[in-house]
Formats: structure tokens, C-alpha cells, sequence
């Protein structure tokens, strides 16, 4: 049975609101500073603005603004906007830090 390289990767809490709904609750899988994947039970449509509130360490919350790209069974990917410099380097920050080696 094959293994899932990312069981190891880090997956950071978010909250996401649609199209400026309620907030919904889900897990960062794929982080870069262009965009994210999210873990979700409840996904929004392909096309939808959404808003990402991202706990990535000691910062405090960061928001980004994206559109959903794509979608598939429990998953979606967001494309960001353009980012602040605040949410810019709190990403930066959370990619380093889980580029470290962790002890067993």
C-alpha cells in the first residue's frame, strides 16, 4: 500500500467564509504564498471569493482574500490575492518553520 509523503507535513487550523458568509471550519494541507489547499467538510463552489483566517503561529490570525480554483470530494484549492506584507511574512515564517527537521 503507498504511502502518503505529506502524513508528516504540517496542517495549520483555518476558518473560511464564502462570498463574505459565515465562517466554516477546515485544515490547511498545502500552503505556498500564492495559495492553499483546504481540508473541509463543507466546500464551496469553483469560482467563489473566499476569505481565509489562518492561525499560523504565534502571529495571531491572518486573513487573505482568494477564489476557489478547484475542488474535489473534501478538498479545495484557493488562489490568494494580493497580499499585505503582514500576511506575506507570516506565511513565509510558517513555510520555514515546517521546512525544519523535526525529532523523532
Amino acid at each position: 500500500m503507498p504511502t502518503d509523503r505529506r502524513s508528516n507535513a504540517p496542517r495549520w487550523k483555518v476558518d473560511f467564509a464564502v462570498e463574505q458568509g459565515c465562517r466554516l471550519p477546515g485544515f490547511i494541507a498545502r500552503l505556498s504564498v500564492a495559495g492553499a489547499e483546504i481540508d473541509a467538510d463543507s466546500l464551496p463552489a469553483v469560482g467563489s471569493h473566499v476569505e481565509v483566517f489562518a492561525q499560523l503561529g504565534s502571529g495571531g490570525e491572518v486573513t487573505v482574500a482568494g477564489r476557489v480554483q478547484w475542488t474535489t470530494d473534501t478538498r479545495f484549492g484557493v488562489l490568494f490575492g494580493p497580499l499585505g506584507e503582514r500576511e506575506a511574512g507570516a506565511i513565509a515564517r510558517a513555510l520555514r518553520q515546517s521546512e525544519r527537521p523535526r525529532s523523532p
